[in-house]
């Protein structure tokens, strides 16, 4: 009896090690026919087509794997927003103090929504201000305006970089015109910043009151606008 199962066993021990030897064969047989090139591809092929495969069978395996990727983009970037608030504040504070401005902000856009054809609507956020005195509260009157109402937005997008009086958009832009006049704005600043895409993410500005004792000249303006700007708009990047 003892005999008859070791004989048996050592059948299946020849049978599996056959088994291994024919694969192996065959395995060097394809290899030989397709070079490893092609058994690279094939077995990529495979794994590709067995991995969309798993996921049809099993969609709320894919919708769960999303879900916690996208979780965790999103948590990265917060951790990342967090990080470089107070880079940003500090930047921007010393680049109102250089120029003796009354405030200095950023404006970040972002997308609103869009109309029924889907063509997304434009707005901006007035996300930071540091002003020389006491918070007066302008960036509360900054929020999720639309950008489409002021023409001098596209004036500024076009150009690249502005300075001047308040007096220049009148014509142009009334609206925008007494807005800042009521908060006593009497010349500004405005340089735009792109993101990775190349399009226009948001923009550096300064002001200076109608009472401003100095203003500087208009070229070391737009210079320490362009430097600060190129200091700042890493920061607000996304590096995900």
């Amino acid at each position: 009896m003892e005999q008859k199962k070791i004989t048996e066993e050592m059948k299946t021990s020849t049978e599996e090690l056959g088994g291994v030897v024919g694969l192996m064969e065959r395995i060097q047989r394809f290899i030989s026919k397709h070079g490893l090139k092609g058994t690279f591809t094939s077995l990529l092929t495979l794994f590709i087509a067995a991995t969309v495969g798993y996921f049809i069978i099993n969609p709320g395996v894919f919708f769960e794997k999303f879900s916690e990727f996208s979780q965790a983009k999103h948590e990265e970037a917060i951790k990342q927003r967090l990080e470089a608030d107070p880079k940003i504040r500090t930047l921007l504070a010393e680049f109102r103090a250089d120029l003796g401005a009354d405030r200095a902000y950023i404006l970040e856009a972002h997308n609103g929504g869009g109309n029924l054809n889907n063509l997304p609507f434009l707005y901006a956020d007035l996300t930071y201000l540091e002003p020389k005195g006491m918070y007066d509260y302008v960036e509360l009157e900054y929020k999720n305006f639309r950008l489409s109402r002021y023409p001098w937005a596209s004036h500024v997008i076009e150009d690249g970089m502005w300075f001047g009086p308040v007096e220049d958009c009148r014509d142009a832009d009334p609206e925008l015109y007494y807005r800042l006049g009521k908060e006593d704005v009497g010349h500004m600043g405005m340089y735009v910043m792109h993101g990775k895409s190349g399009l226009p993410s948001a923009c550096l500005g300064i002001v200076f009151n109608t009472n401003s004792d100095y203003i500087p000249d208009e070229r070391i303006i737009l210079k320490t606008m362009q430097k600060y700007a190129n200091l700042i708009n890493p920061y607000l990047i996304n590096g995900n």
